[in-house]
C-alpha cells in the first residue's frame, strides 16, 4: 500500500486521470452532450484546442499523430477540467489539490458521465499523473539532497546545471504497467530553483483492452485498477525524495 502522508504545502502542481479508448467509439456530438451533463460542476467557457500525440515506437523511432480537436470542460475557478477529444478523456485538478479522496470521486463521476454518453468504452490505456513542483531551498545543494535518484554527472563536464530534462520508464510486466519519471527544470520564477517531478502511472494493453460499462462489476474493477496505479504512484513519488524535501513541504507558508 502507498504511504499516505500529508504535507502542509503539498508540492502537486496539477493530477491528471487519462483513459485511452478506441477512437471508433466516438461522436462528434459528445463534448455538447458532456457539457450539458456537467454544466453545474464546469459552468465556466469550454475551451477548444488542437492536440497532437507524440510517441517513440520500437523500431519505428519518433511518430506524430495527426492532430485532433480537443473540448475542455472548465470549472467557474478554472482549477478543474475534463478534457475529451477522439479516443481520450481526461480529468485534471489544478493547485490546489484537494487530496485524493475528492480526485477519486470526481474520477470515478465523471467517467459514469461518459458512460451516458456511451453503452461501452474499450479502454486500452488508463494513466494516473501528478506533476509536483519542488523548490530547492537551500544554496548550492545538490540534487541527490533532494532526491534519492537523480541524473548522473558525466565526465569532464562543467559543474554548474542550469537546465535539466531527464526520462526514465520503470516496467511492471506482471501488470502491464509502467511508471514513468521525469525530472525537468522549472520556471524560474522564484528565488529558489525549481524541479519539476512529473511521475505518470500507466497501465496499457492494446490487444485486451479493459472493456468498461455501467455495470457495478465492470465499475468496480476499473476503479480497483485506478486505485493500484495511484498507489503505485505515491509508492514511487515517496521512494524519490528524502526527509530533506519532505522537510520543505511540512515547512508553515503563506498561500500560493
Amino acid at each position: 500500500m502507498a504511504t499516505r502522508r500529508q504535507y502542509k504545502n503539498p508540492p502537486i502542481e496539477e493530477a491528471v486521470c487519462e483513459l485511452r479508448f478506441n477512437a471508433s467509439e466516438w461522436d462528434i456530438t459528445w463534448p455538447g452532450q458532456l457539457f450539458n451533463l456537467t454544466k453545474d460542476e464546469y459552468s465556466g467557457k469550454p475551451r477548444s484546442q488542437q492536440q497532437s500525440i507524440v510517441s517513440i515506437e520500437p523500431g519505428t523511432g519518433l511518430t506524430v499523430k495527426p492532430e485532433l480537436l480537443k473540448t475542455q470542460l472548465v470549472s467557474s475557478d478554472g482549477k478543474r477540467l475534463l478534457g475529451i477529444a477522439p479516443g481520450t478523456f481526461s480529468i485534471h485538478e489544478l493547485r490546489p489539490y484537494s487530496g485524493w479522496e475528492s480526485f477519486h470521486k470526481r474520477i470515478l463521476s465523471s467517467v459514469q458521465s461518459l458512460l451516458k454518453l456511451a453503452n461501452e468504452i474499450s479502454i486500452s490505456r488508463l494513466g494516473i499523473r501528478y506533476i509536483n513542483r519542488i523548490p530547492i531551498t537551500e544554496e548550492s545543494a545538490e540534487l541527490s539532497a533532494f532526491f534519492t535518484c537523480v541524473p548522473d554527472k558525466a565526465g569532464n563536464l562543467p559543474e554548474a546545471v542550469v537546465s535539466l530534462f531527464a526520462r526514465v520508464d520503470f516496467a511492471y510486466p506482471q501488470d502491464d504497467s509502467i511508471v514513468r519519471v521525469t525530472f525537468a527544470s522549472g520556471d524560474g520564477s522564484t528565488d529558489a530553483p525549481i524541479v519539476m517531478l512529473d511521475i505518470d502511472a500507466i497501465w496499457e494493453n492494446q490487444s485486451s483492452p479493459l472493456v468498461l460499462t455501467a455495470d457495478k462489476d465492470a465499475i468496480k474493477k476499473f476503479d480497483l485498477m485506478l486505485c493500484n496505479l495511484r498507489d503505485r504512484e505515491r509508492d514511487v513519488f515517496e521512494g524519490l525524495i528524502t526527509d530533506t524535501t519532505r522537510k520543505v513541504f511540512d515547512a508553515e507558508v503563506s498561500a500560493v
